[in-house]
């Protein structure tokens, strides 16, 4: 991540079914958000000066998207690939026209998915796990091995029947909830993990000289920490920061009239081996504009629990 951070590259492509149209040399600004939060990942593009054939196009025959961003001699990736969701066009003056791009990933699944499923007794929790995975599968969306591993724990039994009857985004929650785990769509793949676990690989160092933009600070959501635009970076992921760099917070302790506020932990923990989880992603840009970030927010990794681990 240390070398070849310059010269932005972007690809972005608009299509259907049958046909594909590239759009990487025109003038294109981006905002890509994903998260473990039940919604599905979203994409903002904004397209400068198209063909009138072009904008028509889009807003009559094609419905899907996928943007990559990166260096032309170094990392370079996905970054969104969805649906089109709604399109709009106009001008910002007389000579520059546009034509924006709302998409949503893995949209069907979240708004339309739909479970019925009944499990027999005595059946393990791997059963309405496999649930939801057929559901996810109906509805475009496959499936990694972490949902099986953090969905449904070892030795989990159902001893009564379950009917498993709703939302598909309704059925993960709760089975995530009861789990002790978070579960999102990416690139069109179902994925889990434990609350205090993370997905495998090798973590991502982030600091001054690998691309870390100011300084990680702590919040009330997490550890926020912007860097250059790195599509590598995934929900799931670890990353190393430098606890030393981190803008710290702290609570006043309410003893006064407030005894039960003095156990509360209002501000996200640090780790002390500095690993962190990523819970949130949002990347932005325009290929010939100043912004070309990854902004992160990142939980602590408890190591000291024996529930974490890789999974995958």
């Amino acid at each position: 991540m240390a070398n070849n951070q310059f010269l932005r590259k972007l690809g972005l492509i608009v299509g259907n079914a049958n046909q594909a149209l590239d759009l990487s040399q025109l003038e294109v600004e981006f905002v890509v958000r994903a998260g473990d939060f039940t919604a599905p990942n979203t994409a903002t593009i904004r397209i400068f000066n198209p063909q009138p054939s072009t904008i028509k196009s889009i807003q009559t025959e094609y419905s899907q998207v996928s943007l990559q961003a990166g260096y032309q001699n170094g990392n370079y990736g996905v970054i969104f690939s969805g649906n089109i969701a709604q399109v709009k066009s106009g001008k910002l003056e007389n000579v520059t026209r546009y034509i924006d791009i709302m998409a949503f990933e893995a949209d069907l699944f979240h708004s339309y998915g739909f479970i019925n499923n009944v499990i027999a007794p005595n059946q393990p929790m791997s059963a309405a796990v496999k649930g939801l995975v057929q559901t996810a599968q109906a509805n475009g969306v496959s499936s990694d091995p972490s949902v099986q591993t953090a969905l449904a724990p070892t030795g989990g039994i159902l001893p009564r029947g379950k009917v498993q009857f709703g939302t598909a985004m309704a059925n993960a929650s709760t089975l995530a909830d009861k789990a002790g785990a978070t579960w999102w769509v990416e690139n069109g793949v179902l994925k889990a993990a434990p609350l205090t676990g993370y997905l495998p690989g090798e973590a991502i160092v982030i600091n001054s000289t690998t691309g870390q933009v100011g300084v990680p600070e702590v919040t009330e959501q997490g550890i926020t920490v912007r860097t250059l635009l790195n599509p590598l970076i995934k929900i799931g992921n670890t990353v190393k920061l430098n606890n030393n760099e981190i803008t710290q917070a702290q609570a006043n302790n309410f003893s006064a009239g407030f005894p039960s506020y003095k156990s509360n932990t209002l501000f996200a923990t640090e780790q002390p081996t500095g690993l962190y989880t990523v819970v949130v992603v949002e990347h932005s840009g325009g290929i010939r504009k100043n912004p070309w970030y990854s902004d992160l927010v990142c939980l602590a990794i408890d190591q000291s629990n024996n529930l974490v681990q890789s999974y995958g």
